[in-house]
Formats: C-alpha cells, structure tokens, sequence
C-alpha cells in the first residue's frame, strides 16, 4: 500500500473523531494538592500547574479507582545542558510501581516566570488506578552531570481518566505506508491489520504526547508448528526506540479473511509513552527474517482537556 492522499487523509481523520459522550473519560486535572505548593509552567503562552518530585520527599496524593492516572514530566535543569535523562517511579499502598527512564532537551516553548533554570521538553506515561481507595506517593530524580553540579528537578503535572463506561475508548491508526492490509475475524468482530515484513517496515505518524498500544500477530505458514518466536521494533529518525521479543502459538479464535495461506497466531500487546510533538515510526519484523507479521496500532480517543 503506497502512500497517498487517501491514507493521509485517514491517519488525520481519526485524531479529529469524537467519541459518544456516554462512553467518553472525564479528564481531571489535579491542580490542587495538600502541602503541595505547584509551580506555574508557561506552555506556548498558557499557565499550567506543575507539582516538583524528589527522591526523599514524595509527592503524596490520595487516589480512588478505577482509574488511569497520567503524569507529565519535564525536568527543570541549569542552563547550558543540552539534554538530560531522568526517572520517576511510584508506590501505591507500600507496592512500587513501575519506574519511568526517559531522556529530554530543553523547550522553546515552555518556562518559569523569573525561573534561572530551563524547562525541558514534556515526557508523558500513565499508571493504572486499581478499584478503591488508595494512597499514592510519587518520586523523581535528576542525577547531576558527569562534570559536577547539580542534577536539577524533576516536575510533573497529573491528570485523572475516570469512565464510567469502563476501559478508555480507543482508535485505531492507519499507517501512512504499508505493504498490504488484511482483515482477521474474531468471532462476528473484523479487525484492520497491517503487514510487516523484514526490511519493509509500516510507518504511523503518531500526535503526542499519548499512549500508543502495539497489536501484533505472527503469520503462521504450512511449515511452523507449535511454539515460535519473532522481534519487533520500533524506530524513529534513525534511532531504535522499543524492541519487543515475543513467543507464540496458533490461535484458535482468530483467523485471516483474505490471507488463506497463513494462519493468525494468539496476539501479543505492549502500551508504550511517546512524548508530546508529531512523531513518524516505523515498526519493523526483525525475525524471522522469511517471516511476516501482521500489527494494530491504537492510541486513546482524543477528548476535550486532553492536551497538556
């Protein structure tokens, strides 16, 4: 499938979709924490509270669930680094959560009013919110440069993803090249699925900062039988963002409803960050290297109040 109108078009139809407002999230931005003085960020002209997080010192916020709770980053360093890489990791209720490396460069478009230091570039994640009441402290850490000094801050600002509908509606992305689209059935449900093969990767072109959700299914041909294995990555402007490893079997559920001689495999699924700005990725097979794989790209339906 070459690149055309047609695709471009549809990549950027779908950022512009609105979802039912019975099935749409209520985004709650949490601008007021108690013993928690915010920090005014100035984002292309507009104010937004920024929370600072320390290593020692947690950011200590109540949290009920069901929820996604989203955390924008950006560190806040002395002037004349060029980039900087930095973490942040939560507890929820005694239980770590998943800590978050990223790297940033300083923003031209964001500041602190009579601030010395500089406003690195927004990295956005999310952790999911299990159901009840709970207690949530998060950390962040700047390590110093390699030459001395200090490392800097790390600030965030949170906002809440409440549905009341259940999981967090979603679209679809259509890649901007492929080689090929299939159709694989799912019960009474069809699905669009894009091919990859080694050396000819699906490109997306992706708006963030959001989530995107990789589906993948491994082709399976006459000759593979029981469990097989197969790489994935993905890769912006020359440099290797994610590597998935995966091993899987037959499904049993799914099958192609215009590609007769493969067979679908059980799906394989990973949610990764991407940073605000528009990105073009592309998702390459990397083994086997006969091989082909089919893939699904989502990300979150965009709402009103989703933008940083």
């Amino acid at each position: 499938m070459k690149r055309n109108s047609h695709c471009l078009l549809a990549a950027l139809s779908l950022a512009l979709v609105a979802a039912p407002s019975a099935a749409a999230p209520r985004w709650r931005a949490l601008e007021r924490i108690a013993g928690h003085e915010p920090v005014a960020v100035t984002v292309e002209g507009a104010a937004r509270g920024y929370y600072r997080l320390d290593r020692v010192a947690p950011l200590e916020i109540p949290v009920t669930g069901p929820a996604r709770l989203q955390v924008i980053t950006r560190a806040e360093i002395a002037p004349g680094r060029e980039g900087v890489w930095y973490r942040v990791w939560g507890d929820l209720d005694g239980t770590r959560l998943r800590e978050e490396r990223t790297e940033s460069a300083p923003a031209r478009k964001a500041s602190i009013a009579g601030a010395a230091r500089v406003v690195c570039k927004s990295r956005t994640f999310s952790w999911e919110i299990p159901a009840g009441d709970h207690r949530l402290r998060i950390f962040g850490d700047v390590p110093p440069p390699a030459r001395g000094g200090n490392g800097g801050a790390v600030l965030a600002r949170l906002r809440m993803s409440l549905s009341e509908t259940g999981p967090l509606p979603m679209v679809s992305l259509t890649p901007v090249d492929a080689i090929r689209s299939v159709t694989l059935a799912e019960g009474e449900t069809l699905i669009p699925y894009y091919t990859i093969v080694p050396g000819k990767p699906a490109r997306v072109r992706v708006v963030g900062p959001t989530d995107l959700e990789l589906t993948s299914r491994l082709d399976f041909d006459t000759t593979m039988r029981g469990e097989q294995s197969y790489r994935v990555q993905v890769w912006e402007a020359g440099r290797r963002l994610r590597q998935f490893d995966w091993r899987t079997t037959k499904a049993s559920t799914a099958s192609y409803t215009d590609l007769h001689d493969r067979v679908a495999s059980k799906m394989s699924r990973v949610t990764f960050p991407v940073g605000e700005g528009t990105h073009e990725l592309l998702v390459h097979l990397i083994e086997p290297k006969q091989g082909s794989a089919e893939i699904r790209i989502r990300i979150p339906q965009p709402t009103a109040g989703a933008s940083e």
